[in-house]
């Protein structure tokens, strides 16, 4: 039976909640980007006149984008894009904004904290794309019709990037990755056209659709990295934001006909990893759902265990479970004040994954565990929890469906699972003694 105190209770976790939703880091000492993107290119100075160089060569050269199709492991799932430039009787050389390496200096402390440097580095055709090929993933190629000037141009950056001092940049998924930084550049070939075009194409998407779709591959990790997304990620995208996906860069630039090109394939996929061309929205949230149904439902039955003194497998059951959603709500609390993911910012599920109340379920459901009648008394305080967070993300979502204006992150399918453990680890079935 709920009580006034768990009203009270309620209020007083929305309130601690709430002063946490729209905060920014801790750690606010703003990272600097060794070689930022649009910055050097707009600094960079472009060829006035082509008297220097020779026409029939230049006639030779052929500047491409190279989009490689998602494979594993699961940094690949998104895809690869990079630069391919040509020049009959020469080497193909590759330009590859994607490079970095899992033994460089601190690398999983700077994963974490959103500090990942990322390398540009030219190798040849042939040696970069075995790879993928050994990996049987599809490899496009869209070969640029630009002027000669815009393939000057854009050898003569991808140069100057190159060199040791300017090859570095400090990476992020959404804005600045390996497909960004081509995009810029195209860009800047074209002087901001393809950028003011880009900007206008309407599109029914967000960076979490996007990436949801990618994520299907695991629906495990596409639930959990949903949850440490904010609500950043759910504003509407432009084709301009959306060429963060490399597939998307390459419709975009395939769509965009002053840059006229050609489009052949360097290798196809005879069975695995091809490019998926009619992407749906979808968020899966009836089968999270129903894994949330199954799982309370597992407990409840443990419950049915209690004359056979067997009790305590609920006890462990759900301990494990409560201390995932701990473990879960402790990564969306660090991710939000002390890294520099900005896209981990502003995340309305600390609302209902927060480390005070997960943590008390957590105790709660271990002291559930003991034997003789203090564990029926414990099973008692620990199913009124259940009852009341149940409550509680049964009013947020009202809150969310009222406020839709305001509370725009889309994580039903964080909530409704949830939810639906809880609510059924309330029922009572054994008797209390």
């Amino acid at each position: 039976m709920i009580k006034v105190k768990h009203i009270l209770f309620l209020l007083l976790f929305l309130v601690l909640s709430s002063t946490q939703l729209y905060s920014i880091t801790i750690n606010n000492t703003p990272l600097v980007n060794p070689f930022p993107s649009e910055e050097n290119l707009n600094n960079f100075e472009k060829v006035d006149s082509l008297n220097l160089y020779n026409e029939n060569e230049l006639d030779n050269i052929e500047i491409s984008l190279i989009t490689i199709a998602p494979g594993d492991p699961i940094y690949g799932w998104f895809g690869h894009s990079a630069i391919l430039v040509q020049q009959k009787d020469q080497s193909s050389i590759i330009y590859d904004y994607g490079i970095f390496s899992f033994n460089s200096k601190n690398f999983y402390k700077n994963f974490i904290m959103g500090k990942m440097y990322y390398l540009l580095m030219p190798s040849l055709e042939n040696q970069r794309l075995s790879l993928p090929k050994e990996d049987d993933r599809t490899i496009n190629k869209v070969v640029l019709n630009i002027s000669d000037k815009n393939k000057v141009n854009i050898i003569n950056f991808l140069n100057f990037n190159s060199q040791d001092e300017n090859n570095t940049y400090l990476y992020d998924f959404y804005i600045d990755n390996c497909a960004t930084r081509i995009r810029d550049i195209f860009n800047w070939v074209s002087d901001d056209d393809f950028k003011t075009w880009a900007q206008n194409q309407y599109t029914p998407f967000t960076f979490r659709i996007l990436s949801t779709e990618q994520l299907d591959k695991s629906l495990a990790i596409n639930w959990v990295l949903n949850s440490f997304l904010g609500s950043d990620c759910d504003k509407p995208t432009s084709t301009w934001e959306n060429m963060f996906a490399p597939h998307y860069l390459e419709q975009a630039v395939i769509d965009y006909q002053k840059f006229n090109t050609d489009i052949s394939k360097i290798y196809e996929s005879e069975s695995a990893s091809t490019f998926d061309n009619e992407y749906e929205i979808t968020h899966h949230l009836l089968f999270y759902a129903f894994i949330g149904l199954i799982l309370g439902l597992i407990g409840l039955s443990f419950k049915q265990l209690k004359q056979d003194k067997k009790s305590r497998i609920f006890g462990i059951y759900n301990s494990v479970l409560t201390l995932f959603l701990l473990i879960i709500s402790g990564c969306i609390t660090f991710l939000m004040f002390f890294s520099h993911i900005q896209f981990a910012w502003n995340n309305e599920n600390i609302l209902f994954l927060n480390p005070l109340f997960c943590g008390i379920l957590f105790i709660s459901s271990l002291s559930t565990i003991k034997k003789k009648k203090r564990s029926t008394r414990n099973l008692i305080i620990y199913e009124r929890l259940c009852n009341v967070y149940s409550l509680y993300l049964m009013v947020f979502i009202i809150v969310k469906v009222i406020y839709s204006d305001i509370f725009i992150q889309q994580n039903f399918i964080i909530i409704i699972p949830i939810l639906l453990f809880f609510f059924v680890q309330s029922f009572i079935l054994f008797t209390r003694r």
